[in-house]
C-alpha cells in the first residue's frame, strides 16, 4: 500500500488507536471521548464494523467464513482504513483538532490472518514499520472473554457485527497483542474490574494529552479597533470556586451554556479540564461575594486560527485588551506571528497578574 507516510499525518499531533479483542470496551470509551473531548479530538469509526452493518455479506448469516470471504473483505478494509484515516487527520488540521481517535487501525487484520502480520506484509504490501509510525500512541483494551465468558455471552448480541465465540476473543486478543506491541508507545489495559476501571485507566492515559491547553496571550495597547466590529462575541461570566497557587477551580457561563473548568499552574502549557454542567450548578457559585470577572469575546479569524479578543466590564477598573491564541502544538505556538492590525502589544502569557482568576482576586479586594 502507498502512501502510509503521507504527509498530512504530520499535521495532527496526536494519531491515537483504540484497539482490542471483542466486547472490549471501545464504543464506551469513544463514546466518552466524543462526549467530553469533541472540541478537541475526531473519531473515526471501526471500517469492519460499518461495512458489515451497512450491507457487506456477513459469516454465519450470509456467506460461510473461510479465507476467500476474509481476504476479499481485507481488501475492502485495508484500502478503505488508510483514506478514511487521512481523510479525518485532513479534517482534525482543517477544524484545529489536535487528536484523532481511531477506532482499530492498519494492523487489526493481523489478528485474522494467518500468519499476522508476516501475511499482511507479503500478501496486502503492508510495510509494517511505516504502519507503526503513523500512530503516535496505541491502546489496546482487553476483551471481556478474557476475563468473564458469562457476560461476554450475554453482551455478544448487543453488536449485530459481533460473531466471534469467546474461544475466538481471547485468540483475536491475544493476535491483537502480538501484532500492535512493538510500538514504541503502546498501552495495555486490562479488562479486570469491569467497564468503569477500564474507563479509569483510558482516562488517566490519556489526560496529558487531551487536557494541555497550549495558549498565548497579549496586552494590547495600541490596535485598530474595527477589527472587532461586527465580529462573533460571546458575553462570558465566571467567578473563581478556588484560586490557589498551583491551580484554579472555576464556573463560567458562556450564553446558554455553563461549565465547570479546573486548570493547573500558569504557562504557555498547562492542564486543563472542563467539563459541562446544569445552569443550577453554576448558580450555585455564581455570587458575588466571591471573585468573579464578566467580559465580551470576540472572534476574530486569522489565517488558519481564531483569535480572541477580550473586552472587560468588570472588572470595570480593568480598562485592558487581551488578545488569546491556542494553539495545538509548543512549536506552532512559538512560530506565530501577531496580525498587523495590532501596533502595540505585550506578551504577558507568562504573567500570573494577567491571569483572569488574578483580575478577579484585584476586583474582589479593592473593588
Amino acid at each position: 500500500m502507498n502512501n502510509l507516510l503521507d504527509p498530512i499525518i504530520n499535521e495532527v499531533p496526536n494519531r491515537i488507536v483504540l484497539t482490542g479483542g471483542p466486547l472490549a470496551g471501545k464504543s464506551t470509551i469513544l463514546t466518552y471521548l466524543n462526549d467530553n473531548y469533541s472540541d478537541k479530538a475526531r473519531i473515526m469509526n471501526e471500517v469492519a464494523s460499518m461495512l458489515l452493518i451497512n450491507g457487506y455479506p456477513q459469516p454465519g448469516k450470509d456467506v460461510e467464513y473461510s479465507d476467500e470471504w476474509l481476504d476479499y473483505i481485507n481488501r475492502v478494509i485495508l484500502p478503505t482504513q488508510l483514506n478514511m484515516e487521512n481523510g479525518h487527520i485532513h479534517a482534525a488540521q482543517m477544524q484545529r483538532k489536535s487528536t484523532v481517535f481511531f477506532d482499530r487501525g492498519l494492523l487489526d487484520p493481523a489478528a485474522y490472518l494467518p500468519g499476522g502480520k508476516k501475511t499482511l506484509k507479503s500478501q496486502y504490501n503492508l510495510d509494517i514499520d511505516s504502519v507503526l509510525e503513523r500512530y503516535t500512541m496505541v491502546v489496546h483494551l482487553q476483551s471481556l472473554a478474557c476475563v468473564d465468558q458469562d457476560l461476554y455471552m450475554k453482551l455478544m448480541s448487543t453488536n449485530p457485527a459481533r460473531y466471534d465465540t469467546p474461544e475466538q476473543a481471547i485468540e483475536r486478543d491475544e493476535k491483537l497483542v502480538n501484532a500492535w506491541k512493538d510500538h514504541p508507545n503502546f498501552h495495555f489495559i486490562s479488562a479486570q474490574g469491569g467497564i468503569d476501571n477500564v474507563l479509569n485507566q483510558v482516562i488517566e492515559l490519556l489526560s496529558p494529552i487531551l487536557d494541555v491547553e497550549i495558549e498565548r496571550k497579549w496586552l494590547l495597547t495600541h490596535f485598530d479597533k474595527s477589527i472587532f466590529m461586527n465580529k462573533r462575541m460571546d458575553s462570558i461570566s465566571q467567578y473563581y470556586v478556588y484560586n490557589g497557587d498551583s491551580a484554579e477551580l472555576r464556573v463560567r457561563q458562556i450564553g446558554n451554556q455553563y461549565r465547570l473548568t479546573a486548570k493547573d499552574k500558569y504557562d504557555m502549557s498547562r492542564l486543563e479540564w472542563e467539563v459541562a454542567i446544569p445552569k443550577k450548578i453554576y448558580e450555585m457559585f455564581a455570587d458575588d461575594k466571591i471573585p468573579h470577572i464578566s467580559k465580551n469575546r470576540y472572534y476574530i479569524p486569522h489565517g488558519k486560527y481564531m483569535l480572541e479578543l477580550d473586552m472587560y466590564h468588570t472588572p470595570a477598573s480593568f480598562n485592558c485588551a487581551i488578545l488569546e491564541c491556542e494553539f495545538t502544538t509548543a512549536k506552532e505556538a512559538l512560530e506565530f506571528k501577531l496580525p498587523e492590525w495590532i501596533y502595540e502589544s505585550m506578551e504577558v502569557t507568562d504573567d500570573p497578574n494577567y491571569k483572569n482568576s488574578k483580575i478577579a482576586l484585584m476586583m474582589a479586594k479593592y473593588g
